[in-house]
């Protein structure tokens, strides 16, 4: 990730949508239906359960790690995502309880000032330190950080309890609501 942040513009222009905003499992034609504020962008290296091929080049050790654990079957959808720092995402659901995600911090300012909150419970983010997560619940963020940007790797993985013929019906869903 750090080559790849070094050398931004490149990525931009060989990319899909790097740093994308405000698409995570929100109605972008509606601003005022979204708890995600635009500053906050994301990067995804793998849609509704397919690689993005472009993405994926550009971050090769990442996409190695995620095909040894097959992140495509298990995962909808998996992203980096950016968060500025004096910014918060409010309190929101996805509305989805047939999906689990998993964040993980990559790079993160230091003295805990970035976290999470999940219900009452908070999780300070740390470089390699994850937290799984039913985002139907409300959930929110803030990157206290007065300079620094937050990184974290979110993989939006399938409940254990979904069958796969479920997530085959659900996955056609998701898939024809975002076109």
């Amino acid at each position: 990730l750090n080559g790849a942040l070094a050398d931004a513009a490149r990525c931009e222009e060989q990319g899909v949508r790097v740093w994308a905003g405000n698409t995570y499992g929100n109605d972008v034609s509606d601003p005022d239906a979204s708890a995600v504020p635009d500053a906050w962008k994301n990067w995804h290296l793998i849609e509704h359960g397919r690689w993005v091929a472009e993405n994926a080049a550009l971050l090769p050790r990442t996409a190695a790690r995620l095909r040894e654990c097959r992140a495509d079957f298990i995962a909808d959808e998996v992203m980096i995502a950016r968060q500025p720092p004096q910014t918060g995402i409010d309190p929101h659901s996805d509305g989805k309880n047939f999906m689990l995600a998993a964040h993980i911090g990559l790079v993160v300012p230091p003295d805990q000032v970035c976290w999470m909150r999940v219900g009452t419970r908070e999780h300070r983010w740390a470089p390699g330190r994850a937290c799984v997560l039913n985002s139907s619940f409300l959930h929110q963020t803030w990157n206290g950080s007065r300079s620094d940007e937050r990184f974290v790797l979110i993989l939006r993985f399938w409940h254990p309890e979904v069958t796969l013929c479920e997530r085959a019906a659900l996955q056609y869903m998701l898939t024809a609501s975002d076109t």
